[in-house]
């Protein structure tokens, strides 16, 4: 399979939808972005930052709006 280019988020997020289509994977992505923000937040306290390192760029952009989407009710939970 190609790889795929993304030269933007925007042009990004729409692919990401379609990949996360079935609810059980979107609660997943969910719950995993809500351990992404607990993360975050312990680093941020404890200045420990080795986990973030090892985060994706667009794939934590696109868990956090499909986050925010769910819990805003535009992308159905």
């Amino acid at each position: 399979m190609a790889s795929r280019q993304y030269h933007s988020f925007g042009d990004f997020y729409p692919f990401y939808l379609t990949e996360h289509s079935r609810s059980g994977t979107r609660r997943l992505h969910f719950a995993g972005a809500l351990l992404v923000l607990l993360t975050l937040a312990y680093s941020l306290a404890t200045r420990r930052w080795g986990l973030l390192a090892l985060l994706r760029v667009y794939s934590l952009a696109g868990d956090s709006r499909m986050f925010a989407d769910m819990a805003r009710g535009r992308v159905p939970f």
